[in-house]
């Protein structure tokens, strides 16, 4: 029986789905822990080795994420136990040696994706976060723009 959508229309519906994916991958994080802050002290130190540090640690510089990045928007990931946490938010749990409320995001003041420098990264919700994209200039028009 042949398929009532044609091959362009077949193409579009899978890569809406794995856009749905990815979407609800990334939104799952940020309902409840997947790892306990005990087991990402334990790993700190395989998270700051795919990490570029600063000549000069002091400095205010991003330190940048040189391990794999996840499929949208440069940001960084780092697998533990089969889940992928995003690379600021591990960098916060560590450096701040607690766990991440539920339903609060972590934010960046240095506007930069891949940045895991603690000094660059803050706690915020969804709303802290829109607003951030609007006054940053980062906002879609809903066309891709």
């Amino acid at each position: 029986m042949p398929s009532r959508y044609s091959p362009q229309e077949l193409r579009e519906q899978k890569r809406l789905r794995r856009q749905r994916q990815d979407r609800s991958d990334y939104e799952e994080e940020y309902k409840q822990p997947v790892v306990t802050l005990l087991e990402l002290t334990s790993l700190r130190h395989r998270f700051w080795g795919k990490v570029i540090l600063p000549p000069h640690v002091g400095t205010s510089e991003c330190w940048l994420w040189k391990g794999p990045f996840a499929s949208h928007g440069g940001y960084g990931v780092f697998a533990v136990r089969h889940h992928l946490l995003t690379a600021s938010r591990v960098s916060w749990m560590i450096s701040n040696a607690r766990d991440i409320p539920q339903g609060r995001w972590v934010l960046h003041t240095c506007d930069t994706p891949s940045c895991c420098n603690p000094d660059h990264l803050y706690l915020g919700d969804h709303a802290d976060n829109v607003r951030d994209m609007v006054e940053r200039g980062r906002a879609h028009n809903g066309q891709g723009q």
